[in-house]
Protein backbone atom coordinates (compact mmCIF):
# COMPACT_ATOMS: atom_id res chain seq x y z
CA UNK A 1 0.00 0.00 0.00
CA UNK A 2 1.51 3.25 -1.17
CA UNK A 3 0.36 5.89 1.28
CA UNK A 4 -0.33 5.96 4.99
CA UNK A 5 -2.55 9.03 5.22
CA UNK A 6 -5.02 10.95 3.11
CA UNK A 7 -4.02 14.54 2.34
CA UNK A 8 -7.23 16.14 1.11
CA UNK A 9 -7.07 19.96 0.85
CA UNK A 10 -10.80 20.59 0.53
CA UNK A 11 -13.97 19.40 2.23
CA UNK A 12 -14.96 15.84 1.36
CA UNK A 13 -18.33 17.26 0.25
CA UNK A 14 -16.54 18.99 -2.67
CA UNK A 15 -15.29 15.62 -3.95
CA UNK A 16 -17.02 12.96 -5.99
CA UNK A 17 -17.12 9.71 -4.04
CA UNK A 18 -18.49 6.19 -3.95
CA UNK A 19 -18.60 3.39 -1.39
CA UNK A 20 -16.18 0.47 -1.78
CA UNK A 21 -15.62 -2.76 0.15
CA UNK A 22 -12.10 -3.85 1.06
CA UNK A 23 -11.26 -7.05 -0.85
CA UNK A 24 -11.02 -10.34 1.03
CA UNK A 25 -7.64 -11.01 2.65
CA UNK A 26 -6.69 -7.34 2.11
CA UNK A 27 -7.56 -4.11 3.81
CA UNK A 28 -7.45 -0.62 2.37
CA UNK A 29 -5.33 2.26 3.66
CA UNK A 30 -6.26 5.94 3.74
CA UNK A 31 -4.52 7.66 0.81
CA UNK A 32 -3.99 4.43 -1.13
CA UNK A 33 -4.66 4.72 -4.86
CA UNK A 34 -6.19 1.97 -6.97
CA UNK A 35 -7.93 1.35 -10.26
CA UNK A 36 -11.41 -0.06 -9.70
CA UNK A 37 -13.66 -0.73 -12.67
CA UNK A 38 -13.93 2.49 -14.65
CA UNK A 39 -12.24 4.77 -12.14
CA UNK A 40 -8.94 5.56 -10.51
CA UNK A 41 -9.69 6.27 -6.89
CA UNK A 42 -8.15 7.29 -3.57
CA UNK A 43 -9.23 5.54 -0.37
CA UNK A 44 -10.61 7.92 2.28
CA UNK A 45 -10.14 5.87 5.47
CA UNK A 46 -8.28 2.74 6.52
CA UNK A 47 -10.46 -0.38 6.79
CA UNK A 48 -10.00 -4.11 7.27
CA UNK A 49 -11.09 -6.77 4.78
CA UNK A 50 -14.84 -6.80 4.12
CA UNK A 51 -15.40 -3.34 5.65
CA UNK A 52 -16.72 -0.41 3.61
CA UNK A 53 -15.10 2.97 3.10
CA UNK A 54 -15.36 5.96 0.81
CA UNK A 55 -13.34 6.13 -2.39
CA UNK A 56 -12.70 9.55 -3.93
CA UNK A 57 -12.62 9.69 -7.72
CA UNK A 58 -12.67 13.48 -8.15
CA UNK A 59 -11.05 16.01 -5.84
CA UNK A 60 -10.24 19.64 -6.66
CA UNK A 61 -7.21 19.72 -4.30
CA UNK A 62 -5.39 16.65 -2.99
CA UNK A 63 -1.81 15.51 -2.40
CA UNK A 64 -1.15 12.03 -3.76
CA UNK A 65 1.80 9.62 -3.81
CA UNK A 66 3.95 9.85 -6.93
CA UNK A 67 6.95 8.28 -8.60
CA UNK A 68 9.99 10.17 -7.24
CA UNK A 69 10.12 13.62 -8.84
CA UNK A 70 13.08 14.35 -11.08
CA UNK A 71 14.16 17.68 -12.52
CA UNK A 72 11.26 19.18 -14.51
CA UNK A 73 8.80 16.43 -13.54
CA UNK A 74 5.30 17.43 -12.47
CA UNK A 75 5.34 21.01 -13.80
CA UNK A 76 2.31 23.12 -12.88
CA UNK A 77 -0.63 22.45 -15.26
CA UNK A 78 0.97 19.27 -16.64
CA UNK A 79 -1.06 16.07 -16.72
CA UNK A 80 -0.43 13.26 -14.25
CA UNK A 81 -1.06 9.59 -14.87
CA UNK A 82 -1.87 6.66 -12.60
CA UNK A 83 0.83 3.98 -12.81
CA UNK A 84 -1.05 0.84 -11.78
CA UNK A 85 2.11 -1.22 -11.27
CA UNK A 86 3.42 1.32 -8.73
CA UNK A 87 0.08 2.43 -7.27
CA UNK A 88 1.20 6.05 -7.65
CA UNK A 89 1.03 9.04 -9.98
CA UNK A 90 3.58 9.42 -12.75
CA UNK A 91 4.47 12.18 -15.20
CA UNK A 92 4.68 9.51 -17.96
CA UNK A 93 1.65 8.95 -20.20
CA UNK A 94 2.75 5.74 -21.95
CA UNK A 95 1.00 2.72 -20.44
CA UNK A 96 -0.61 4.78 -17.67
CA UNK A 97 -4.04 6.34 -17.06
CA UNK A 98 -4.49 10.13 -17.11
CA UNK A 99 -6.14 11.29 -13.90
CA UNK A 100 -5.40 14.92 -13.16
CA UNK A 101 -3.22 18.01 -13.41
CA UNK A 102 -0.44 19.36 -11.22
CA UNK A 103 -1.31 22.38 -9.05
CA UNK A 104 2.12 22.90 -7.47
CA UNK A 105 5.46 21.56 -8.71
CA UNK A 106 7.15 19.39 -6.06
CA UNK A 107 10.83 19.57 -5.21
CA UNK A 108 13.23 17.13 -6.86
CA UNK A 109 13.11 13.88 -4.88
CA UNK A 110 9.54 14.42 -3.63
CA UNK A 111 7.29 11.36 -3.33
CA UNK A 112 3.99 13.28 -3.33
CA UNK A 113 2.42 15.81 -5.67
CA UNK A 114 -0.41 18.34 -5.15
CA UNK A 115 -3.01 17.89 -7.90
CA UNK A 116 -6.55 18.41 -9.13
CA UNK A 117 -7.62 14.75 -9.33
CA UNK A 118 -10.09 13.33 -11.87
CA UNK A 119 -10.18 9.53 -11.85
CA UNK A 120 -13.03 9.08 -14.30
CA UNK A 121 -11.48 7.13 -17.14
CA UNK A 122 -11.90 8.56 -20.61
CA UNK A 123 -13.38 6.20 -23.19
Amino acid sequence: MAATALKLHCALERCWTKTVIAPSSLGLTAGQMQKNGNTVEVIFSTVKEGETTTAIFRAPMITLPCIIAGTGDYAVDSAVYYDESEGKLSPIASGNTRCGIVLEQPEVGATEVYVAFDGILET
